[in-house]
C-alpha cells in the first residue's frame, strides 16, 4: 500500500491534490421498484449493491490498492 514520505511541495504531509472517491447509485428497475414500496434506506442499499453500485469504502480501498492513495487516509476521510 502507498504511504506519502513527505517533501517541501506537499509540506511534508506526503499528499499533494485532491482524489474524488465517490458512489453513484443508479436508479436501476429494481431500486426503483424498492423506492416505489417504501423501502428502508438500508434495504435500499443491499439492492444498488446486488445491481453494481460500488459503496465509498469499498471505492476508497480501491484507490489505496491501486496506490494513489493510504488506507489511513481512506479511513480518516469516511470517519470524519
Amino acid at each position: 500500500f502507498y504511504r506519502g514520505a513527505g517533501c517541501p511541495k506537499c509540506l511534508g504531509t506526503g499528499y499533494s491534490g485532491r482524489l474524488p472517491i465517490y458512489e453513484i447509485m443508479v436508479v436501476t428497475p429494481a431500486l426503483e421498484r424498492g423506492i416505489e414500496a417504501g423501502l428502508p434506506g438500508s434495504k435500499l442499499r443491499e439492492i444498488a449493491v446486488a445491481d453494481g453500485m460500488v459503496e465509498l469504502a469499498a471505492a476508497g480501498l480501491k484507490q489505496a490498492i491501486a496506490g494513489k492513495t493510504s488506507v489511513e487516509e481512506v479511513y480518516f476521510k469516511l470517519s470524519t
